[in-house]
């Protein structure tokens, strides 16, 4: 919900996907790497708590005790529960650490350790594994890219437990292999080949898969006989692969600077608890350039298998392009960027789904996701004083803004 911040590749692919309205760029975003793994992956503690500077605001209320991760300024990542005092974990020489999810019961924090300032966007990266009770730093041998081709990308999925998670190794035909990794071991064991998925599609999911349980969901297709991407449903325990509903055009993303692949469709999404889907109909009939902007077309919301869809967002003007849907983690909300034309700037609109309630965000503000708390966004304010990325919470229900500390970013709630 999860982006100081310095976006990745996959962070590049949606934000240089460059006609649509999305909500990709968000905190938590987080890239590809390659597959690299090693039958001897040692553990290596290197890291030491510090205090965190004055300028910190507590991103949850008083009183909470969920642990939050995020990136300041410079780039140092901390690590925090509630409104303790953050304590930083430190990286190695050079290197920066930008956090991904932290696992169910908070054991580990996924992060990339990245090159503090790296020269282009598919600079070798890999992902390590921060214990929150010590913030001692275990690397891994999933790293992106290898030394001999950029042809190969690994991204996260989420998490099965706190011993392992699922990834993904993307090819770029667009063919995925999913994998499930064990710790500590770090083995890799191939789960199912996916004929072709499209990233820049799936709300806040780099790899373009989202795990529910025991099912992944994905945009792309089986065959290429199928016309097109639809959103398909893939058992984890019967293994079998099913069409949910069409999304539009198998196509390319309008993405610059990386070399890692760039497929795009309709824009999705699911909700946390996989009950309901979001999704363009019609979907999209051609691939996104910075010349060639297809007309927005209106989103649905239904049940997972399909059934029930009604129009979201009624009466709010479309636009062009097409905006990326994103529910709350709660199932109530539905967030999506509505584009205004080039000479104002788009408005992030929320509805209720209990009541169709819409609330428009103030105009200054951007989407960047959402946050645990219950009707609080995660949002850019384009307006706040001085340079830099300044990110603030946001309630839809009572419209109070929090600016949080200037520059941080990456913000990763457990």
């Amino acid at each position: 919900m999860r982006s100081g911040w310095r976006p990745r590749w996959s962070g590049w692919l949606l934000c240089l996907a460059l006609t649509l309205a999305i909500s990709g760029c968000a905190p938590g975003v987080t890239p590809g790497a390659r597959v690299t793994p090693s039958p001897s992956a040692h553990t290596s503690p290197v890291a030491t708590a510090t205090s965190a500077s004055a300028a910190w605001v507590c991103a949850e209320p008083a009183g909470s005790s969920t642990d939050y991760a995020y990136n300041d300024g410079s780039g140092a990542l901390y690590l925090t529960q509630g409104c303790e005092t953050p304590s930083a974990v430190t990286a190695p020489a050079g290197r920066q650490l930008s956090p991904v999810a932290f696992s169910p019961t908070e054991r580990w924090l996924l992060v990339w350790n990245n090159l503090a300032h790296p020269q282009q966007p598919d600079t070798q990266s890999c992902l390590a594994l921060v214990d929150v009770a010590t913030l001692a730093v275990t690397p891994t041998q999933l790293c992106s890219p290898s030394a001999n081709a950029t042809s190969e990308w690994f991204s996260f999925i989420g998490w099965a437990s706190d011993a392992s998670f699922y990834g993904e190794s993307v090819l770029a035909d667009g063919s995925v292999t999913i994998f499930f990794i064990s710790l500590p071991q770090q083995s890799l064991a191939p789960v199912t080949r996916l004929t072709w998925v499209a990233q820049v599609a799936a709300a806040g999911e780099p790899s373009g898969v989202h795990l529910r349980g025991d099912a992944l969901y994905y945009g792309g297709y089986l065959l290429a006989s199928e016309g097109g991407a639809y959103l398909h449903h893939f058992s984890l325990t019967a293994e079998t692969d099913t069409r949910i509903v069409r999304l539009g055009l198998a196509g390319t993303g309008g993405c610059q600077v990386t070399e890692a692949p760039c497929l795009w469709t309709g824009p999705w999404d699911i909700s946390a608890d996989g009950s309901r889907i979001a999704y363009h109909v019609p979907g999209p009939t051609q691939s996104i350039t910075d010349t060639s902007i297809e007309a927005n077309a209106p989103l649905y919301v239904a049940n997972s298998d399909g059934t029930g869809a009604q129009r979201l967002f009624p009466g709010v003007p479309l636009g062009m392009g097409f905006n990326q849907p994103s529910f709350s983690p709660d199932g109530r909300y539905i967030a999506a960027t509505f584009s205004n034309g080039v000479a104002l700037p788009p408005n992030v609109v929320f509805e209720r789904l209990s009541d169709g309630k819409l609330t428009t965000a103030p105009s200054a503000l951007a989407w960047m996701g959402w946050t645990p708390q219950p009707d609080v966004a995660l949002m850019i304010n384009n307006g706040a004083p001085g340079d830099g990325l300044h990110l603030e919470l946001y309630n839809v229900a009572t419209g109070t803004q929090t600016l949080l500390q200037a520059g941080s970013g990456n913000y990763v709630w457990s």
